[in-house]
């Protein structure tokens, strides 16, 4: 059941005519908690990523932007997400540490 609870806690997805598409505003939602709880964003391809802090996502229409603290060899990493590719999201109840 406890994946049950944790996808009721995730931000809603809308289906649309080209699959799945995650909302701005849901994804500012998440952003905005209070307190804020890190979240896994799961992407179509398969891919995923974690926002371990809200300072590390920029929203915007169509296309999302998300810092990766320390994921490359010389530091901190930027990915673009397209919002239309995101199939949900799901806390992440401990983040690795180091």
């Amino acid at each position: 059941m406890e994946g049950v609870s944790q996808r009721l806690n995730a931000a809603p997805v809308r289906k649309t005519r080209g699959g799945p598409k995650m909302s701005p505003e849901a994804l500012r939602q998440l952003l905005r908690a209070q307190p804020f709880r890190p979240f896994r964003v799961h992407l179509a391809s398969g891919h995923s990523y974690i926002v371990s802090s809200p300072e590390w996502m920029v929203v915007a229409a169509p296309t999302s932007a998300l810092g990766l603290p320390g994921q490359a060899a010389d530091g901190d990493r930027l990915i673009l997400l397209d919002n239309m590719s995101i199939t949900h999201t799901e806390p992440v109840d401990s983040l690795p540490v180091g």
